[in-house]
């Protein structure tokens, strides 16, 4: 008797080791997958607070892809080396004060990309650094683009191209309008030219809430900024700037990409495409162009942040 309630001791005290230490074990686990969680939200851009504009509150950040994520990486890496002149004391203005210039952090394989692609062009020297070169250059090192012109060329240029979508945004009603993801290239119109940024972050709004898009770009007063994505999928925007939509590679799609896709195909989606006036000259596919400069830029600007030049 006295030895069955050893062996009877001896297993319960074996049974409680064993569950303290699957306890310990799954605290492990919740620590780190807490951890894992929020060092994507850091790493993606994902906005963590409301948008400027909007008391609501965001919903979880949408996760990129991992070739998306990658160009999300190049363009962070970018806009933490761009600057203002450094003559502007850090105020930002138009058309000389804006972030264009790079310092000895800006990652030396975009600038060597950019002299290959377009040897010597302004668009892409320390000081004239443009949206357009800005977009070339996040995408250079991951997948690089096929055809480019002046910003707002982008969005004919991919709208039939193969192995490409585009997803209407304020170009569209608000039953054709899709969410942005992190790795799009975001599209505005302005006259004459447009401006183009990458998205680096995407806040879904809900029925009741705004979301918010954050987005990296050059020639801009600030290289990092975010705006306001209505439940409808309107983007508040700087004033006389629409945003016509994302274009976004096939090959990164997330499975809610898909479905746009499929609709795409049905011929229920819309996306327009907006062409520059008949002076300037949409460059050949695969044939990357140097954005031209314009004697006159929007200098419009809304009272969060400042519009960035058109043009580039």
């Amino acid at each position: 008797m006295g030895n069955a309630m050893q062996k009877l001791l001896a297993g319960l005290a074996g049974a409680i080791l064993i569950a303290v230490l699957a306890l310990m074990l799954l605290s492990s686990l919740i620590a780190g997958a807490s951890a894992f969680l929020s060092g994507i939200g850091a790493g993606s851009g994902c906005p963590g607070s409301s948008s400027q504009t909007s008391t609501a509150t965001p919903t979880a950040c949408v996760p990129p892809s991992a070739n998306a994520a990658a160009v999300v990486h190049v363009a962070l890496a970018m806009a933490a080396h761009l600057h203002l002149n450094p003559a502007c004391s850090g105020v930002p203005s138009w058309p000389n004060c804006y972030d264009t210039w790079y310092d000895g952090g800006f990652p030396q394989a975009v600038i060597a990309y950019g002299q290959r692609a377009c040897p010597g062009c302004w668009a892409w020297q320390n000081g004239h650094f443009q949206c357009v070169s800005f977009v070339l250059g996040a995408y250079s090192q991951v997948e690089p683009l096929p055809a480019s012109g002046n910003a707002i060329d982008f969005w004919g240029l991919y709208r039939h191209r193969p192995g490409w979508l585009e997803i209407p945004a304020d170009s569209a009603p608000a039953s054709q309008r899709g969410l942005p993801e992190p790795g799009d290239i975001i599209v505005w119109q302005h006259p004459p030219d447009g401006h183009v940024a990458i998205v680096t972050g995407v806040s879904a709004p809900t029925a009741t809430a705004n979301g918010t898009i954050t987005f990296a770009q050059a020639n801009a007063p600030t290289a990092l900024d975010r705006m306001t994505l209505h439940p409808d999928l309107s983007v508040t925007t700087w004033p006389g700037y629409t945003v016509l939509g994302y274009i976004r590679p096939l090959n990164v799609l997330s499975n809610a990409s898909k479905r746009l896709v499929r609709i795409e195909s049905a011929g229920r989606t819309e996306a327009r495409a907006v062409l520059v006036d008949g002076d300037e000259e949409a460059p050949a596919d695969g044939v990357e162009s140097k954005p031209r400069r314009r004697g006159r830029r929007g200098g419009r600007r809304r009272s969060a942040a400042k519009a960035p030049a058109t043009g580039e």
